[in-house]
């Protein structure tokens, strides 16, 4: 799913906004990232265009998403938000043990939302 926010916006204040998230990717602008449990106005880092946040929330999917995520850019920003949902259509649709890990980074690459990770998000992910 890509999402759009107005400038200057909260995206996520923690797990109850952020029910079936699992990886956010920053398309375009800059948000502000705060780990769990940190307070508002908390300094956090700082992504912009490629940045990723959530790669523990695919490696165990029980976890709740709980970063908390504002846009930070005077433009609206949008995010590639992969969710719980959608990581189980992933695995339902055949990403299990059938594919080696090279056909899956494979497979992976040609998602649109996915042209801006790394080869070692796309690992995470595969």
């Amino acid at each position: 799913i890509i999402r759009s926010y107005p400038p200057k916006s909260d995206v996520v204040k923690g797990e109850h906004e952020a029910l079936g998230f699992r990886l956010v990717v920053v398309l375009n602008g800059e948000v502000l990232v705060r780990a769990p449990g940190a307070p508002t106005g908390a300094e956090g880092a700082r992504l912009g265009r490629g940045g990723i946040v959530g790669e523990e929330y695919l490696l165990d999917l029980s976890k709740p998403f709980q970063h908390s995520i504002e846009n930070v850019s005077e433009e609206p920003c949008d995010l590639a938000v992969l969710s719980r949902d959608a990581v189980a259509a992933l695995a339902a649709w055949g990403l299990g043990e059938e594919l080696s890990r090279r056909q899956k980074m494979e497979l992976i690459r040609k998602v649109y939302i996915f042209r801006h990770l790394s080869n070692h998000h796309c690992y995470l992910v595969a």
